[in-house]
């Protein structure tokens, strides 16, 4: 005779019952502890205890604890401490604007944290805002696009999406506070769609900087407070704009070199990240500034001291480009980096593949728009591309179609 097990019991958890059933308990716990934080019953900077004792109240196990605590993290309202007298406290920046400014992203689909690691400026968040108050139509239409926008986690990705958050964003922000400071996000976002304005990685203290401007306007835009709205906009935009040191011009090499990201994996990764980076400034600065084949660049060493990078960087950078025709190495006296004339379907082929693999950024397309003119006046103009002429203009039509999508992609109906 067999006998009957009934579904194993652990830390207060029944195993075996459903499979999502760790996660329901898991939004349960943080939906708690996010409740008290909200509420003020836990102060920035409370103890809520270590895992063994909040294990213990709330009766669930260490999996799912884990979990609650990866959504309160996510949300930018609790952070783990290690060692003697750790634990799970409230993160000290959990003010008012910032547990507002969760709850509306919430209805998004976004986590908090998000908006901070890929360096989302304060329009971006205070039109987040504006959309989370609209009525309830616009809400379900945000909701509908939850799934598309909830996804995106990589930079690359999100600049090709931001266009889409925006649109709707704009189209469900019912909230006058907007009006505000509508000319002044008008004005960021367009420079940041022409690629004249591009915000780097910044430190942990400059983020913290930021983001307390950002909760500054929050809190005003909550209070209704126009006046006070006007002010705390025009600081927080003065503090970004401060503290982005990695700020790029239009055509124009930064003026303390490549920005030198602090890029995830081992030395040889971060290395050739850093080449292909170099290897994009140097394109935009040929396409950009319209330099004629022949036009001496400077030796490797003038480069490097130019662009902030190591010979060996700039030399695997300048060998990236090279292929394609769009620079030559001369040897000898006078020697160094010169223009040359570009091989039509190798350029339109590397332009290609990064569009295609999803490196769609305002400042790629770009790039692109440069090579395929780049390519009609070289088709038009220089006999060299005759023998090609048929492949080129082929490859171009195809390209200019997949950049026309792209751009329609990324275009901002009306802001």
């Amino acid at each position: 005779m067999s006998s009957i097990r009934g579904p194993e019991m652990h830390g207060g958890e029944t195993c075996g019952a459903r499979p999502d059933a760790g996660g329901e308990l898991a939004r349960s716990v943080a939906a708690r502890l996010h409740a008290e934080i909200s509420a003020g019953q836990l102060q920035p900077g409370a103890r809520l205890g270590r895992a063994a004792e909040l294990m213990q109240r709330f009766h669930v196990s260490r999996p799912t604890l884990r979990i609650a605590i990866r959504q309160l993290e996510a949300d930018a309202l609790v952070t783990t401490r290690p060692g003697v007298g750790g634990g799970l406290f409230v993160l000290d920046d959990a003010g008012p604007g910032a547990l507002a400014l969760s709850r509306h992203i919430s209805l998004l689909g976004l986590p908090y944290r998000l908006f901070f690691q890929i360096h989302m400026p304060f329009f971006e968040i205070v039109a987040v805002l504006a959309a989370a108050r609209a009525g309830a139509a616009e809400r379900r239409d945000i909701a509908a696009k939850r799934l598309e926008i909830g996804t995106i986690h990589r930079y690359a990705d999100y600049s090709v999406a931001r266009p889409h958050l925006r649109k709707l964003i704009m189209a469900a922000a019912a909230n006058p506070a907007l009006e505000v400071i509508g000319a002044a996000l008008t004005r960021a976002y367009q420079e940041i769609l022409r690629g004249e304005l591009r915000l780097g990685s910044t430190e942990q203290d400059k983020v913290r900087q930021v983001k307390a401007a950002d909760d500054s306007v929050v809190a005003a835009l909550v209070r209704g407070d126009e006046a006070e709205t006007r002010r705390c906009a025009q600081t927080a935009s003065e503090i970004e704009r401060a503290v982005a040191e990695d700020t790029i011009r239009c055509g124009m090499l930064p003026e303390r070199g490549i920005p030198q990201t602090l890029y995830g994996g081992d030395d040889e990764a971060r290395s050739a990240k850093l080449a292909d980076q170099t290897a994009r400034a140097l394109r935009r600065t040929i396409h950009v500034g319209k330099i004629q084949p022949g036009s001496r660049l400077g030796s490797v060493p003038e480069l490097s001291s130019r662009l902030g990078v190591s010979c060996d960087i700039c030399r695997e950078a300048l060998s990236l480009i090279e292929p394609c025709g769009l620079i030559s190495l001369r040897r000898g006296r006078g020697g160094g980096v010169y223009v040359g004339l570009p091989d039509a379907r190798r350029l339109l082929s590397a332009v290609r593949g990064d569009l295609l693999q999803g490196d769609a950024s305002s400042d790629h397309l770009r790039e692109a728009a440069d090579t395929l003119d780049e390519v009609r006046r070289g088709v038009a103009a220089h006999p060299e591309f005759a023998g090609e002429a048929d492949a080129a203009l082929q490859l171009l039509d195809e390209l200019t179609a997949l950049l026309r999508a792209l751009a329609a992609q990324s275009a901002i109906r009306s802001i």
